[in-house]
Parts: structure tokens; sequence; C-alpha cells
């Protein structure tokens, strides 16, 4: 019988997939997975994968990526403050 392989959360599979991207951004590869981070809704790890985006991005030059930055990191802490909220109201109700 095959092993079964152990399933992470997304956002660490993220975080995985963001220090697996080539060190160069010229490649795109970091530029597709920031895409699908943001069109993905992501429930928790919000701080974990904004950490990884920031370490990537820790190079002289990356300024000229600010834009694509800045939108990623939006849309996480918008979804953060959604499942903050959304959290909250559970545990009131």
């Amino acid at each position: 019988m095959p092993e079964r392989s152990v399933l992470k959360p997304f956002h660490e599979t993220i975080i995985t997939a963001i220090r697996n991207c080539h060190p160069s951004p010229s490649d795109g590869a970091i530029f597709n997975l920031l895409n699908l981070v943001r069109e993905t809704m992501i429930p928790k790890g919000h701080d974990e994968i904004i950490a990884a985006i920031d370490k990537y991005f820790d190079f002289p030059g990356s300024d000229k990526y600010a834009r694509d930055i800045r939108l990623v990191k939006e849309s996480l802490l918008a979804q953060k403050t959604t499942y903050e909220k959304a959290s909250a109201v559970t545990i009131d109700a």
C-alpha cells in the first residue's frame, strides 16, 4: 500500500512555494504565485504569507515590484480582517 502524504494547510503550502521560487523574480513564477494568492480564499496564515513575501523581495532593487507586492498584501490583509470579524461573530453568538 502506498504511503499517504501528509496534507498541509493552504497557507503553509503557499509559504513553501514562495520559498521555492527562483531567486530572481524575472522568471515570473513568483508573480503567478502572487496572483494565485490574490484569487484564493485564505482563512488563516495571512501574516506568515506576508512575511514570506517580504523575505523573498528583500533585495536591492525590489522596489520596482512594489505595486505587485502591495496588491497581494492588501488582498491578504482584507481577508485577514474578514476572517477575524467572522470569527468574532461566531464567538459572540
